[in-house]
């Protein structure tokens, strides 16, 4: 897979979702989302 191929796919996903496409965004959030329910479990456990 190219980086062409991703954006496009994660654009594609934003949009779906209702976002406006960002182009940096989505490489900065997704290992966010990755880690934010993780840390929250840690704690708690």
């Amino acid at each position: 897979m190219t980086q062409d191929t991703i954006d496009r796919y994660v654009s594609r996903f934003l949009k779906l979702l209702g976002n406006p496409p960002q182009h940096a965004a989505p490489a900065q959030r997704l290992p966010q989302l990755a880690r934010v329910p993780a840390a929250p479990a840690g704690e708690r456990g």
